[in-house]
């Protein structure tokens, strides 16, 4: 799991990377890691500009221009993983393709895991849609 110092690493390297780009596209590989439908997902980011990454406690969340954010959560072993016009990492989760073929897949080995009823407010890897002034992180 990545401790908050290579969180907030991860945040400048990701804004550098990133921030005015636009996203170009979003792929779902594991729908059930949404806490939104995909559909609503695509439809919320897909051609909004990132304006940055940030830190907030062990979540990465970018923020683009139209006010959404989209926020991450690794646990234990998520990773984020760069690629160039095609994805060819293992274990993907979702993947985010900016403008200029450069994108970010969210990967965890561990997504074909069972995750039993009881643990339902424990958090793997997900992603969730914040909208500005109605946010909540549990």
């Amino acid at each position: 799991m990545p401790e908050l110092p290579d969180l907030q690493v991860f945040s400048r390297n990701l804004t550098t990377l990133f921030k005015g780009k636009k996203l170009e596209k979003i792929a779902v590989k594991v729908a059930q890691k949404l806490n939104v439908p995909e559909n609503k997902l695509q439809e919320t980011l897909e051609g909004q500009t990132l304006t940055k990454v940030i830190r907030i406690g062990k979540d990465l969340q970018f923020e683009f221009d139209n006010s959404h954010v989209l926020a991450t959560h690794l646990m234990l072993h998520g990773q984020l993983q760069l690629f160039d016009k095609t994805n060819d990492h293992k274990f993907t989760i979702v993947e985010l393709l900016f403008e200029g073929d450069q994108g970010l897949a969210l990967t965890d080995f561990q997504k074909a895991a069972h995750q039993p009823s009881t643990l339902k407010n424990w958090i793997r890897l997900m992603l969730w849609i914040l909208m500005r002034n109605t946010c909540r992180i549990n």
